[in-house]
């Protein structure tokens, strides 16, 4: 199944946005440089934004296996219909 482009430009600026948005993530990169140093803020961002990177790819991944186990373009809109 190939990938739309411009779904996919969305999906990468949405990710983005969400990355610099500050939020508990800045709270933790701020502390860690001003205990420990640049060096230190400079881990606490790797750190950070590898775990992001990696929870929107399993979201992602899980999202596709859902999808496709219902055989529709999303499972809230599989309805089996009322239960009698």
């Amino acid at each position: 199944m190939p990938i739309d482009p411009h779904l996919l430009a969305l999906f990468t600026v949405t990710t983005i946005v969400a990355m610099i948005t500050p939020g508990p993530d800045m709270l933790f990169v701020l502390g860690c440089g001003m205990r420990g140093g640049p060096r230190a803020g400079l881990l606490a961002t790797a750190g950070v934004a590898t775990s992001e990177a990696v929870h929107v790819a399993v979201a992602a991944a899980a999202w596709r296996r859902c999808s496709r186990r219902c055989r529709s373009p999303s499972p809230w809109y599989a309805s089996p219909g009322p239960r009698t």
